[in-house]
């Protein structure tokens, strides 16, 4: 394909999605299904008949194109709306995330403090285990080269 031809596709699908934007509002469903309306007709699959091939442009295009939606959804945002919930918003989320690791590095801490004072008082427990294993192993292996 030419350069000319992949521009007027490109101008083609973005006319689309735009008038599908437009219809959405005056059908009264949500733009994004519309949206992947015309992504499947577009497909190789589709009428359009689009074979695309390449996942690793794919993903880098899609993270730009979120990247631009959030981005753009900063900016669209109306602060005085949002600052009398920012504190809970806040707290849910230091809850949620951070205290959880907190816990839980507690709890692994004194799981493997108990797993080695019991393998301790078994005689040596997996340091000793080990020992033996690497002194076996290179008796083997000198015995082997003899």
């Amino acid at each position: 394909m030419t350069f000319e031809v992949i521009l007027i596709v490109v101008a083609a699908l973005l006319l689309l999605s735009i008038l599908a934007s437009k219809a959405a509002g005056w059908l009264g469903v949500p733009s994004l299904l519309l949206f992947l309306l015309v992504g499947m007709l577009a497909g190789s699959e589709g009428i359009g008949g689009i074979a695309f091939d390449d996942t690793a442009l794919a993903q880098a295009i899609g993270v730009v194109a979120l990247s631009l939606i959030l981005f753009a959804g900063g900016l669209d945002t109306d602060w005085n709306i949002v600052k009398p919930d920012a504190r809970c918003g806040h707290y849910g989320c230091v809850g949620g995330l951070v205290y959880p690791r907190l816990f839980e590095f507690r709890f692994i801490g004194r799981v493997a403090a108990r797993r080695d004072s019991v393998f301790n008082r078994r005689g040596g427990g997996l340091c000793r285990a080990a020992r033996t294993e690497c002194a076996s192993a290179r008796q083997a292996g000198a015995i082997a080269g003899a």
